[in-house]
């Protein structure tokens, strides 16, 4: 329920009342041990937290905790659809960069 309202809370731009909902949600279901709603909470966080484009330290946070919980529940497609969708929430480090540039430069 918890989610419900943190994303009811979002579509009416109840910006903060949003953000305390979404952090009880993870919350409660990190500490209830609900792997796969731990991730989808954490997913829809980042993505909220993005699309307000002032919390991008924590958005990203999130959205590592998602892949982590969605890696734990064993849902690799999941992880696989966040990492195409959302590229700009996982940097590369700059020394892969450089690798995969390096053959095609």
């Amino acid at each position: 329920m918890l989610l419900l309202d943190a994303e009811h809370a979002a579509l009416n731009g109840q910006r903060n009342v949003a953000r305390v909902h979404f952090r009880q949600a993870a919350k409660f279901a990190g500490r209830c041990g609900f792997v796969p709603d731990a991730a989808l909470i954490n997913e829809r966080f980042a993505l909220f937290l993005a699309e307000m484009q002032d919390e991008d330290e924590e958005a990203r946070f999130r959205m590592n905790a998602a892949v982590q919980l969605y890696t734990e529940w064993g849902a690799h497609r999941a992880v696989s659809n966040l990492y195409a969708k959302h590229p700009n929430m996982f940097p590369i480090p700059t020394e892969i960069r450089k690798e995969v540039r390096a053959p095609f430069e």
